[in-house]
């Protein structure tokens, strides 16, 4: 039996948890998963685990504090 993968319009590509968002925005995951308990990335969570909009901008570039 082989594995049938995705294509690159299949809705798995444009999302990523907080480990990946972590690499991609320089932002630690614990900051990412209270960006996301606070309504300010487009997120949704699933479980225990946080899936992330691959295609919103960098949380980093808004935030007055960093």
């Amino acid at each position: 039996m082989t594995k049938k993968l995705p294509d690159a319009d299949s809705p798995l590509f444009k999302i990523m948890d907080t480990a990946e968002a972590s690499e991609l925005w320089g932002l630690t995951q614990q900051h990412i998963k209270l960006l996301c308990t606070k309504g300010e990335v487009i997120c949704r969570k699933i479980g225990r685990v946080w899936l992330l909009e691959k295609d919103q901008p960098n949380p980093r570039k808004y935030e007055s504090h960093i």
